[in-house]
């Protein structure tokens, strides 16, 4: 639109110096001609100030389904994320359930075998005829019916330990019966939370479709021009720029106040030691390569690192140890993280469905970091990676390992 309207503005002085010259080569018509240069002067006029008001009406119109978009993709990466809490906290429950479970039937089966003991006790003494009155009367001889008495003592003890036993082991299965009710609550409620979770992304996958397709018809004339493109990756390239800049200054900041050895060596490992990016670097993703660095762009342009093809909520893993210093929505890259990884380098992964760490967190190398998708416009699921030192834009292909694709 903006090549547009350069070249209606260029074809405007043109055509009014056109009639200048024809106004010099015949001067008897120097009034008409006048005229006419005038009021077709006026038609180039109002032609460029509706394409001047057009442009901004569709301007206004994209940056308006943008932030929409950009909501949208910000919700879903949020909702994904608390998804991934609740599995993990109801694998969780889960896990406590079966132990509780396990205990559960231990216990009623210790229990069951107590009865049938005190049962078979009870049948013994009862067959016998044996109790202290008959001990007492039966017999004539004072030591057997001491040895009886003395018989019936130690059977009585053994049953009243065995009955308090059982009455401690039924108020653990009371305690524990009780405990699993409460994790198969707890379960239940996160099992619920769970699909209001999974309804909500739903809900806002299919505003997100809604909001791509129309942000994709708007954009369907002006994926031609380079401009769009430069500026994102401009605007890209002067974030990671700014964050190298501000990252030196820390680091220069912090060696400035370092007074003591003590201090010095506390503030040294806060930082990555040493250079974590090196030849061998695993890849984010294991789809192929899709486009190459230094390659064309079909819009315009050439890629300042590689497009990796990866389905839709594939893992993305961080390629070294570092901390993230960036991760939001950016236009024409999604869902973006960056990640610094010490002596200037830093990486990035764009298109993102999700993003699972927040700036300050540290990251190990293999560690998922996001999910990827297909955020910031795009039309395919892939995972777009850079690969940066102070700034300059490296080919991570020379740095993957084993990579011969």
């Amino acid at each position: 639109m903006c090549r547009r309207l350069r070249l209606a503005c260029l074809s405007a002085g043109l055509l009014v110096l056109s009639m200048m010259a024809q106004v010099h080569a015949q001067p008897g018509e120097l009034e008409q001609e006048k005229a006419k240069a005038v009021q077709v002067q006026k038609q180039l006029q109002q032609k460029l100030q509706a394409l001047q008001q057009k442009l901004q009406t569709t301007q206004q119109q994209r940056k308006s389904v943008a932030d929409e978009l950009r909501a949208s993709e910000a919700e879903i990466s949020s909702v994904l994320k608390r998804i991934s809490d609740l599995d993990v906290l109801l694998k969780q429950y889960e896990k406590e359930l079966v132990s509780t479970d396990g205990k559960i039937d231990a216990l009623n089966e210790r229990i069951a075998l107590q009865k049938k003991a005190l049962a078979q006790q009870l049948r013994a003494q009862y067959g016998s005829g044996l109790n202290a009155w008959s001990a007492l009367l039966a017999g004539e001889d004072p030591q057997d019916i001491g040895r009886d008495l003395g018989y019936l003592e130690f059977v009585t003890q053994a049953r009243t330990d065995m009955i308090e036993q059982l009455r401690l082991d039924k108020e653990e299965l009371s305690r524990l019966l009780n405990t699993q009710k409460k994790q198969k609550q707890s379960i239940e409620q996160t099992r619920s939370k769970l699909a209001a979770e999974k309804v909500s992304l739903d809900k806002q996958q299919k505003e997100r479709k809604v909001l791509l397709a129309k942000l994709e018809k708007q954009l369907s004339e002006e994926r031609k021009e380079e401009q769009k493109l430069s500026q994102d990756h401009a605007q890209l390239g002067e974030l990671i720029q700014n964050l190298s800049q501000q990252i030196e200054q820390l680091r220069k900041q912090q060696e400035a106040v370092r007074q003591d050895q003590k201090a010095r060596e506390e503030l040294l490992a806060q930082l990555p030691q040493g250079s974590v990016v090196k030849r061998g670097l695993p890849r984010p993703v294991s789809g192929p390569i899709l486009a190459r660095f230094g390659s064309k762009q079909p819009d315009g342009g050439t890629w300042r690192g590689v497009l990796m093809d990866a389905d839709e909520g594939d893992p993305v893993k961080v390629v070294a140890s570092g901390v993230v210093v960036f991760a939001k929505w950016l236009s024409g890259f999604g869902n973006i993280i960056i990640v610094d990884h010490g002596d200037g380098f830093l990486t990035v992964y764009a298109y993102n469905q999700s993003l699972l760490k927040d700036v300050g967190e540290p990251v190990k190398t293999g560690e998922v970091i996001a999910l990827a998708g297909n955020t910031g416009g795009q039309l395919d699921s892939a995972l777009y990676f850079e690969l940066r030192h102070h700034g300059v834009p490296l080919d991570p292909l020379l740095y993957f390992k084993n990579d011969q694709k």
